[in-house]
């Protein structure tokens, strides 16, 4: 959106566009299963495994954050309360998208505090960030929007670390999911059971361990709060 002039203004890229985001912290697929085609030796998917292939993708993003100590590393949607000092400043979670944010003022300033959050105007703030792009990482409230004690901003958008997604981690995404597929569709024995229409795999080999082993340190340092 497009602040007016006379406004602290927010004016801020947005590189997720309109992109479809899974909701936080069950999200982050990292690749598609289009992207597995890239796969060196190639990794075509059969007629009617697409849905077993997204679980696998999913599966194995899931791992990787797990090694990294996070729900998830892709972009994902949600809200999340952060504290808001004297001076208006937030300090938020890596953010690529704001689509809306409230605020509340803090228990010390009312007899009985029950903590009403008010949405503001998104050209009543500024977002900054380590190179005034994103992910942002602070939020300013413009002076109109003064809050007693200690108060509190709940944000609603795209949470992210990084954008787009490391190539080093694509990369190794896409060799664990062509092994994890291989080896459960190996010798094509898919069989399908026509009574319950349940799949029947020759699974030999679902370790990926060689793949985790690969994964790149020192890329994230989320600070992940729940609502």
């Amino acid at each position: 959106m497009t602040c007016p002039k006379t406004t602290c203004g927010f004016d801020a890229s947005d590189p997720i566009g309109d992109e479809e985001i899974l909701a936080c912290p069950n999200g982050g697929a990292l690749i598609t299963p289009e992207e597995l085609v890239i796969h060196p030796s190639g990794c075509s998917i059969s007629a009617g495994h697409a849905d077993f292939v997204q679980g696998l993708i999913e599966a194995v993003s899931g791992k990787i954050a797990d090694v990294y100590g996070v729900p998830t590393i892709a972009p994902c949607r949600g809200t999340r309360c952060f504290p808001v000092d004297h001076c208006g400043a937030i300090r938020i979670d890596p953010m690529l998208r704001v689509d809306s944010v409230e605020i509340a003022s803090g228990c010390n300033c009312h007899e009985n505090c029950d903590r009403t959050y008010t949405e503001i105007d998104l050209c009543d703030l500024v977002v900054s960030g380590d190179m005034d792009l994103p992910p942002w990482t602070g939020m300013r409230l413009c002076g109109t929007h003064a809050l007693c004690g200690h108060g509190a901003a709940r944000v609603t958008g795209v949470f992210g670390q990084v954008w787009p997604i490391p190539p080093a981690l694509k990369g190794i995404a896409i060799m664990a999911v062509a092994r994890l597929y291989r080896s459960a569709t190996k010798g094509g024995d898919v069989i399908t059971n026509r009574e319950d229409g349940s799949l029947k795999f020759d699974v030999t080999d679902l370790a990926i361990s060689k793949e985790i082993a690969l994964l790149p340190t020192g890329l994230f340092s989320y600070r992940w709060r729940r609502v």
